[in-house]
């Protein structure tokens, strides 16, 4: 069940979507580092936001898409099993 193509779509989107974010996040925030004058000093924070939603959430959102992804391919299937097949009353 999790070796569908399913399950490795929704880790790919469920990871992919927050990784991509805080590296768009981190090349903003050294973009805003590089264009202040020297020795001016710049708030880190945008930078651990960052790193976190690299480090944290791209891991769990990779493992809920995972799951997600497993149970919709399982849930695909049988319908199709079951429109190809019939409904069957015993």
């Amino acid at each position: 069940m999790f070796s569908s193509p399913a399950a490795l779509i929704g880790f790919l989107i469920g990871a992919g979507v927050p990784v991509t974010g805080g590296f768009v996040m981190l090349q903003a925030h050294w973009a805003y580092v590089a264009s202040l004058p020297p020795g001016e000093a710049a708030c880190g924070m945008p930078a651990v936001g960052a790193l976190g939603l690299i480090l944290f959430v791209g891991p769990i959102g990779g493992v809920l898409g995972w799951v997600l992804g497993a149970v919709a391919g399982w849930l695909g299937s049988w319908v199709r099993r079951t429109l190809l097949t019939g409904f069957t009353v015993d």
